[in-house]
């Protein structure tokens, strides 16, 4: 686990994050990350409990009904059907790597080694993409590769082959 936000009707949100990311400087990009993901279920979600809070039957049942408990494997690739978990990424991606900077970063990059169109996601130029991204922005690794996806940068289909490079 890396994040928790528990809801509490009538209270803030509670938000934990995992001591081994608060305590390595090595984590400084996965902290900031991992924060900024909470935030998004803070500011976006919390309502939802005000609303319509779950009843201690459920929590009896289902005691972690009131959190949103944010895992590596359910923040990257987190469907659209998972909504919560994609809009947390979303928000995250959009304060962090905002789009128009995304860009301008790579664009120069991309220009020099004559890289036109989205890159394939596997590929060794979506590598050097990240790695862009994760340095200027000081983002994880995971959050500049879903970002860029995001902004349409890196593809996962296999780009059709150019007429003019054949």
């Amino acid at each position: 686990m890396r994040g928790v936000t528990e809801f509490l009707r009538g209270r803030k949100p509670a938000v934990k994050i995992s001591s081994r990311l608060t305590e390595n400087p090595r984590y400084e990009n996965r902290l900031r990350t991992t924060m900024t993901h909470e935030y998004g279920h803070v500011h976006f979600h919390a309502y939802l409990w005000e609303l319509n809070p779950p009843t201690p039957d459920l929590l009896k049942q289902m005691p972690l009904a009131n959190k949103q408990i944010c895992k590596r494997e359910t923040i990257i690739g987190a469907k659209e059907t998972d909504w919560m978990e994609w809009q947390a990424g979303y928000i995250c991606g959009a304060l962090l790597v905002p789009a128009s900077p995304a860009r301008d970063v790579l664009r120069d990059h991309m220009e020099k080694h004559d890289l036109f169109g989205a890159l394939q996601a596997d590929s060794p130029d979506a590598g050097d993409a990240v790695r862009i991204v994760v340095d200027r922005f000081q983002v994880s690794q995971e959050a500049a590769r879903l970002r860029l996806l995001q902004l349409g940068v890196l593809a996962t289909a296999v780009p059709a082959r150019s007429l003019f490079n054949q």
